[in-house]
């Protein structure tokens, strides 16, 4: 039994990217693993502040808001080369704006 879990860092929020995972269930031709869960750490935010006029005027500024989300997604399989087709799968339908780290651990029954 082998768990992957695999890491999206991006800053597309959760909805969406469980549409692309939709998406990549559609595309899957093989039996389709158990989804454990998904989950999201934290996401990080940055505030940006930047003064229009520089010289006399500190009092007009533009705040800018900068959210990192990283969900993450636990998902089951009995074999290892099923694991590694979905792999496959996954890094050619998802790799548009994220960034992606895989992680195998395995179970012991």
């Amino acid at each position: 039994m082998y768990l992957l879990r695999i890491t999206f860092k991006s800053f597309q929020k959760i909805n969406q990217l469980k549409q692309k995972l939709i998406k990549l269930k559609k595309i899957n031709r093989l039996k389709h693993p158990a989804m454990i869960k998904i989950f999201q750490v934290a996401k990080k935010k940055k505030i940006f502040t930047i003064l229009k006029s520089p010289h006399v005027n500190k009092k007009s500024r533009e705040h800018f808001l900068y959210i990192k989300y990283v969900p993450k997604i636990d998902v089951n399989f009995k074999n290892i080369f099923q694991l590694l087709n979905y792999i496959i799968l996954v890094k050619k339908t998802l790799s548009e704006n994220t960034l992606i780290h895989f992680k195998i651990i395995k179970k012991c029954l």
